[in-house]
C-alpha cells in the first residue's frame, strides 16, 4: 500500500477521534513523525539504506517480528489493510 493510499486518520489518531469526533490532523509535522515516517516506509520496503544503526535494528526487530508471524502454519498476516470505519455524522 503506498503512502498515497493512507487516510489521512491512520490508527495513531484514532485515540482523538474517540475523544472529540471532529477532530482533524493540522498536518504539522515534527522530526519524531517525520523519523516514524522513514522507519514506516523502510519497513514498508526493505531498503534500510538512508538510516542509521539504530533505526536498522529497530527497523529489523519489526521485520523479524513479521517475518515469523508469517512463518506460523495456518494463519493470515496483513501487514496493512484497508478498513472502514463510521464516525458518524
Amino acid at each position: 500500500m503506498s503512502a498515497e493510499s493512507h487516510h489521512e486518520l491512520g490508527p495513531s489518531a484514532l485515540r482523538y477521534v474517540e475523544i472529540c469526533p471532529g477532530w482533524r490532523s493540522t498536518n504539522e509535522t515534527n522530526v519524531y513523525a517525520e523519523e516514524g515516517t522513514k522507519l514506516h516506509k523502510a519497513c514498508e520496503t526493505g531498503r534500510l539504506d538512508d538510516l542509521d544503526e539504530e533505526q536498522m535494528r529497530l527497523v529489523a526487530t519489526c521485520l523479524d517480528y513479521v517475518e515469523a508471524l508469517e512463518d506460523e502454519p495456518h494463519t493470515e498476516t496483513y501487514k496493512e489493510l484497508r478498513v472502514e470505519i463510521c464516525l458518524g455524522d
